[in-house]
Protein backbone atom coordinates (compact mmCIF):
# COMPACT_ATOMS: atom_id res chain seq x y z
CA UNK A 1 0.00 0.00 0.00
CA UNK A 2 2.66 2.42 0.76
CA UNK A 3 5.71 2.90 -1.51
CA UNK A 4 8.37 3.43 0.98
CA UNK A 5 11.30 2.99 -1.24
CA UNK A 6 9.59 6.06 -3.49
CA UNK A 7 9.63 7.97 -0.07
CA UNK A 8 12.62 7.49 0.97
CA UNK A 9 13.95 9.27 -2.23
CA UNK A 10 11.59 11.85 -2.52
CA UNK A 11 12.77 12.68 0.99
CA UNK A 12 16.63 12.90 -0.25
CA UNK A 13 15.61 15.85 -1.96
CA UNK A 14 15.68 19.05 0.45
CA UNK A 15 12.14 21.06 0.16
CA UNK A 16 14.78 24.16 -0.66
CA UNK A 17 15.89 22.58 -4.38
CA UNK A 18 12.44 21.77 -5.14
CA UNK A 19 11.31 25.07 -4.36
CA UNK A 20 14.49 26.20 -6.13
CA UNK A 21 13.45 24.28 -9.68
CA UNK A 22 10.05 25.72 -9.20
CA UNK A 23 10.10 29.09 -8.90
CA UNK A 24 13.90 29.89 -9.35
CA UNK A 25 16.58 31.14 -6.61
CA UNK A 26 14.94 32.96 -3.60
CA UNK A 27 14.59 36.33 -3.38
CA UNK A 28 14.94 38.79 -0.29
CA UNK A 29 13.32 42.50 -0.42
CA UNK A 30 14.60 44.65 1.91
CA UNK A 31 11.05 46.79 3.01
CA UNK A 32 11.53 48.37 6.35
CA UNK A 33 8.67 48.13 8.71
CA UNK A 34 9.61 50.29 11.23
CA UNK A 35 11.27 53.74 10.72
CA UNK A 36 12.95 55.53 13.21
CA UNK A 37 12.64 59.06 12.83
CA UNK A 38 15.21 61.63 13.63
CA UNK A 39 15.30 65.31 14.59
CA UNK A 40 15.90 67.33 11.59
CA UNK A 41 17.71 70.36 14.41
CA UNK A 42 20.41 67.68 16.23
CA UNK A 43 18.01 67.43 19.43
CA UNK A 44 19.85 63.99 20.22
CA UNK A 45 18.48 64.18 24.03
CA UNK A 46 16.49 61.05 25.26
CA UNK A 47 13.51 63.39 26.99
CA UNK A 48 10.33 64.26 24.96
CA UNK A 49 8.98 66.93 27.95
CA UNK A 50 10.01 69.55 25.52
CA UNK A 51 8.49 67.73 22.26
CA UNK A 52 4.45 69.42 23.41
CA UNK A 53 2.31 66.50 22.25
CA UNK A 54 -0.22 68.42 20.18
CA UNK A 55 -0.19 65.83 17.84
CA UNK A 56 -0.68 62.62 19.76
CA UNK A 57 -3.36 64.63 21.80
CA UNK A 58 -4.98 65.74 18.33
CA UNK A 59 -4.78 62.26 17.44
CA UNK A 60 -6.75 61.14 20.22
CA UNK A 61 -9.27 63.54 19.62
CA UNK A 62 -10.15 62.55 16.39
CA UNK A 63 -10.36 58.88 17.25
CA UNK A 64 -12.83 59.38 19.84
CA UNK A 65 -14.94 61.94 17.84
CA UNK A 66 -14.46 59.34 14.65
CA UNK A 67 -15.66 56.41 16.99
CA UNK A 68 -18.14 58.22 18.51
CA UNK A 69 -19.65 59.38 15.35
CA UNK A 70 -19.49 55.84 14.03
CA UNK A 71 -21.11 54.17 17.41
CA UNK A 72 -24.02 56.81 16.91
CA UNK A 73 -24.82 55.54 13.60
CA UNK A 74 -24.51 51.93 14.31
CA UNK A 75 -27.34 53.18 16.93
CA UNK A 76 -29.49 54.64 14.61
CA UNK A 77 -29.19 52.05 12.20
CA UNK A 78 -30.24 49.23 15.22
CA UNK A 79 -32.84 51.95 15.92
CA UNK A 80 -34.21 52.03 12.28
CA UNK A 81 -34.20 48.28 12.32
CA UNK A 82 -36.71 47.97 15.06
CA UNK A 83 -38.99 50.38 14.10
CA UNK A 84 -39.15 48.53 10.40
CA UNK A 85 -39.75 45.19 12.75
CA UNK A 86 -42.16 46.45 14.85
CA UNK A 87 -44.32 48.71 12.20
CA UNK A 88 -44.58 45.82 9.84
CA UNK A 89 -47.98 45.13 10.87
CA UNK A 90 -49.92 45.45 7.47
CA UNK A 91 -52.49 48.49 8.49
CA UNK A 92 -54.56 46.79 10.40
CA UNK A 93 -55.32 47.76 13.97
CA UNK A 94 -55.19 44.99 16.42
CA UNK A 95 -57.09 47.41 18.97
CA UNK A 96 -60.53 47.90 16.83
CA UNK A 97 -62.19 44.85 17.02
CA UNK A 98 -65.75 44.45 18.47
CA UNK A 99 -65.61 41.81 21.10
CA UNK A 100 -69.11 40.47 20.92
CA UNK A 101 -69.58 37.70 24.25
CA UNK A 102 -72.52 35.26 24.58
CA UNK A 103 -73.51 33.47 27.76
CA UNK A 104 -75.35 30.43 27.50
CA UNK A 105 -76.95 29.34 31.35
CA UNK A 106 -77.15 25.50 30.98
CA UNK A 107 -80.14 24.52 33.56
CA UNK A 108 -80.64 21.11 34.59
CA UNK A 109 -83.77 19.72 34.65
CA UNK A 110 -83.28 17.70 37.40
CA UNK A 111 -81.57 20.02 40.07
CA UNK A 112 -83.67 22.98 39.67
Amino acid sequence: PIDQDNRCRKSQISVRDILSELYGPPRFLFEPVFVAAIPADGDDDDDDDDDGGTGAILGIIVGAVIGGVALLCVCCLLLLLLGLLFMRGGGEDKFTENVVTRQNENVDADFG
